[in-house]
């Protein structure tokens, strides 16, 4: 009965962090966090806790919705493994720098706009286009 209870605690936690990444909840990142925080992006570019937060605090897309569907939690003694799709929908106008533009995608300071929603995870799905600053 208590891994339950700790997996509910952990998903909890899980549906504090979305909703804090959704609306750029500052004070619940950071207590949410850890100091040890270390997240890889899929372009294998790694984040500490600080640069975390900023590029959520900073980010020029506007998220319309975040969810985190097929959410599983796996308690393993003190730990829990919590994975987990990211689907939003969003709006940018984001540039990308040259290093970090997927194949296909235009030539860094032109002006980006999200048309659609998208999944990240290990798959990703944007609907992208093109406009001239």
């Amino acid at each position: 009965m208590a891994a339950t209870d700790d997996a509910e605690t952990v998903r909890q936690a899980v549906e504090a962090l979305r909703e804090a990444i959704l609306t750029q909840d500052k004070e619940t990142l950071e207590t949410l966090a850890a100091e040890q925080l270390s997240y890889s992006h899929s372009d294998a570019h790694l984040e500490d806790k600080s640069k975390f937060i900023n590029a959520i605090m900073t980010r020029k897309t506007v998220l319309k919705s975040l969810d985190f569907p097929d959410l599983t939690v796996a308690i393993v003694g003190n730990d829990a493994i919590v994975r987990h799709l990211w689907v939003s929908k969003a709006n940018s106008t984001a540039t990308l720098p040259i290093d970090r533009r997927p194949a296909g995608m235009p030539e860094a300071g032109q002006r980006l706009e999200v048309v659609g929603a998208c999944v990240l995870h290990l798959a990703a799905t944007l609907m992208i286009t093109s406009k001239d600053p």
